[in-house]
């Protein structure tokens, strides 16, 4: 996973991106901390090689935080075909069947 700090290189990365979650954290969050583990097993799964996962610390990118309304963490956003816009977006820990499942319910999205 890459954590992207900037809200210019947030959008690069986002625009060059087919299928992409964004993980909201901070490095002060114990949920965040808990479900980093899940989000790298799901990465080594194959099923999920057309998944991009970056990291945003929303302690540090405030503007990117506010942009997407981030009140509580982790958050996940999903985004799809370079669009800014996210598709879906989801609060709080998940179990890694929990990420996989929610990816395979985004990945159906259009």
């Amino acid at each position: 996973m890459e954590i992207i700090t900037g809200t210019e290189n947030f959008d690069n990365v986002i625009k060059d991106s087919k299928f992409i979650m964004v993980d909201f954290y901070a490095e002060w969050c114990g949920p965040c901390k808990m479900m980093a583990p899940n989000i790298e097993d799901m990465m080594l799964d194959a099923e999920y090689s057309d998944l991009k996962v970056i990291k945003v610390n929303v302690d540090n990118d405030m503007d990117l935080a506010d942009r997407y309304m981030i009140n509580s963490i982790p958050a996940l956003f999903f985004f799809k075909d370079g669009s800014l816009k996210p598709v879906y977006s989801e609060i709080g820990y998940h179990t890694l069947n929990e990420l996989k499942t929610l990816v395979n319910k985004v990945r159906d999205i259009k």
